[in-house]
């Protein structure tokens, strides 16, 4: 079986500050996002940051004024596989 190497999350973003945070099973991404502008971001980990069945994301606002909007479509998980085989 392949195994994973790493994994991105694409989100799109509408924020009310500079820089959100956002959270993988506990791992907490950088920050990113643009203050009261759309955003596009690819937030790069470890696979080791996934686990096989349900994978939990979390978004949380650093601000009370306006806090962070998640944009259509929904964010995603995009995963690399190793080619190697594994005995």
């Amino acid at each position: 079986m392949a195994q994973a190497t790493s994994a991105k999350l694409f989100v799109q973003t509408w924020n009310g500050i500079d820089g959100e945070a956002t959270e993988i099973n506990s791992w907490t991404a950088p920050l990113y996002g643009l203050s009261h502008y759309y955003s596009l971001d690819e937030i790069i980990k470890a696979a080791s940051a996934l686990k096989i069945g349900t994978n939990t994301v979390t978004y949380k606002s650093l601000t009370t004024h306006h806090g962070i909007e998640i944009l259509w479509p929904e964010p995603a998980v995009a995963i690399r596989y190793s080619s190697k085989q594994t005995p």
